[in-house]
């Protein structure tokens, strides 16, 4: 792909993408849409729901840019390494690390900055990803490296049981290690239930994290170095190094592993609070969530001749043609009919007259503050 096809498919999905409509034309987008916005009315309250569609369009048009992004070889030297000084560069290429990176801006590029800084790593991936994108992955790394054979880059299981003696095989052979600490798709039940994980605070809200990077780092005395993806521009792709955070060896290695965790989320709130819009767990987020500060309803006014659905509490969806109201203070849906279903996908998008909704069901919705009156 050459940079003028590159331009060109990147400006497509912009334009497919970013203005939102893709969100009120598919059923499964706009359901997707809901819980995003749900996640978003928990853990960033202030920000207005009329903004969430916005969000998410943006959280769209990042997502496959990043793939695009991945498949062309020129993308990866326009990128800007942010505060990756010599003496970190130096450590990285001659001792073993934990790089902690997360699904932010574009994040599969990082792979492609590390081949070209020389710097030796093995890839941790979840099973559905590897499945997905794992034979992308060891083309880009043949590709890059020029290599007839691609047995130079490992990529690890995550969620194998012995991932983590692989893991720690690997640092031991002076490979570093890319993992991303906040999860895929996949991410739910598995993570909040196992051994593996821990409560940590999150914007307005906690949330079940995986704390193996910190029992790694412990076990095999190497640094953490966190690192975050993000577009300052469309052509301004960035890498943001931060210090080595280096493990306490006497201190008690769950306490640490904790704490370490919730170091690096401390580290990632500011950027997603700066660019919500590229962060992909947006999508997933409600599967780990933990609601500690439930949103207070809002109240409407309690008489008018128009209803306009309520976003910041409510959302809805459909699953099989089956419809849903959906709270979003508690990820708690609700079966509806279909005929009500669309006459509030009207009121979300308009103020609707109050005579098209059936009397009973009218006052049943304005009880609960599913409509407010204008």
């Amino acid at each position: 792909m050459n940079k003028a096809e590159f331009t060109q498919k990147r400006n497509s999905i912009i334009r497919q993408y970013y203005d939102g409509s893709i969100v009120q034309t598919n059923e499964i987008t706009y359901g997707c849409y809901t819980l995003t916005s749900a996640n978003l009315s928990n853990y960033i309250s202030d920000m207005p729901p009329a903004k969430h569609q916005q969000v998410f369009a943006g959280l769209l048009t990042h997502q496959r840019l990043s793939i695009l992004e991945q498949q062309a070889d020129f993308v990866p030297g326009c990128s800007y390494s942010e505060n990756l000084t010599d003496d970190q560069l130096q450590l990285l290429k001659t001792q073993p690390s934990i790089i902690c990176t997360f699904h932010t801006g574009s994040y599969r590029i990082i792979n492609s900055l590390l081949v070209q800084k020389n710097i030796s790593f093995s890839l941790v991936l979840g099973s559905s990803i590897i499945a997905a994108e794992g034979e992308s992955y060891l083309s880009l790394y043949k590709s890059l490296t020029k290599k007839n054979k691609n047995t130079g880059l490992t990529i690890i299981d995550a969620e194998n049981p012995n991932s983590g003696l692989q893991m720690i095989r690997e640092l031991k052979k002076g490979k570093s290690l890319l993992l991303y600490i906040d999860g895929n798709s996949g991410a739910g039940v598995s993570t909040i239930r196992n051994n593996n994980s821990c409560l940590i605070n999150f914007l307005n809200q906690q949330l079940f994290a995986r704390k193996g990077i910190g029992f790694l780092a412990h076990i095999t005395n190497v640094p953490v170095i966190p690192a975050i993806s993000y577009r300052a521009d469309w052509d301004d792709i960035r890498i943001k190094f931060y210090a080595p955070i280096y493990p306490n060896l006497q201190e008690n290695r769950d306490r640490f592993a904790q704490k370490i965790t919730q170091k690096l989320y401390d580290i990632l709130a500011p950027m997603i609070n700066r660019y919500p819009e590229q962060w992909e767990a947006w999508l997933y987020l409600h599967k780990v969530a933990n609601i500690i500060n439930p949103i207070t309803p809002c109240r409407g006014r309690t008489s008018g001749t128009h209803v306009q659905f309520n976003l910041r509490d409510y959302g809805m969806f459909q699953i099989d043609k089956r419809s849903f109201l959906f709270k979003k203070n508690n990820y708690t849906s609700y079966p509806i009919e279909t005929s009500l279903y669309k006459k509030l996908r009207q009121c979300a998008e308009m103020p609707v007259n109050k005579t098209k909704i059936e009397t009973a069901v009218l006052a049943e919705l304005e009880e609960n503050g599913v409509l407010h009156y204008l």
